[in-house]
């Protein structure tokens, strides 16, 4: 009758403040693999079987001529790019934390939860064709975070290129089974 397991968790969610409902949604680069998720909590679980997944996920015009790209960082964490098309407003572009971020020295976000910090690395930002470095960072206000860039001729596309680790992207000592399955 009692539970074998006692259950943990912390959750960090992140809003793009403002954003465009009706942004387009755009997977690419399907994955070879299908995945299984259980979503819920405790014994009121869902399980979905056969889950694509995709390297990259685009969202066109989150904000007028500016498109969010996901995409899993080659060494861990996620990365994703804001693309800052000509005509665009970069102060619309916003992103909402359910917990404070505490900008570090080096330029980083690390926002702490129950398992270890979620860590923003700095962005690297540059023009998308000539990739030439423009300078930026974050600008932190209370849970909200925004991009501050330097000069650039606003009639190219500037991409700014952050990356986040969570933390169990780096734990590795890891003491249970993630998944299994049988056939």
């Amino acid at each position: 009758d009692k539970d074998r397991f006692e259950f943990t968790d912390d959750l960090l969610e992140a809003e793009w403040i403002g954003a465009n409902p009706d942004a387009v949604l755009i997977a690419s680069e399907m994955d070879p693999y299908t995945h299984t998720y259980e979503m819920g909590r405790y014994r009121n679980v869902t399980t979905k079987e056969g889950v694509h997944s995709y390297k990259k996920v685009t969202y066109v015009n989150l904000y007028p001529h500016i498109d969010v790209e996901y995409t899993l960082h080659p060494e861990s964490g996620i990365k994703y790019s804001l693309i800052v098309h000509p005509g665009a407003d970069l102060t619309q572009a916003k992103l909402r934390y359910s917990k404070k971020p505490h900008l570090q020295p080096d330029g980083t976000l690390k926002t702490a939860t129950r398992f270890g910090d979620v860590i923003d690395h700095a962005p690297i930002s540059f023009l998308q064709d000539s990739k030439s470095g423009i300078d930026s960072r974050y600008q932190v206000n209370g849970n909200e975070i925004s991009f501050s860039v330097g000069s650039y001729d606003p009639a190219q596309t500037l991409v700014i290129d952050p990356w986040t680790n969570l933390p169990n992207d780096v734990n590795t000592n890891w003491d249970c089974a993630w998944e299994c399955e049988t056939d």
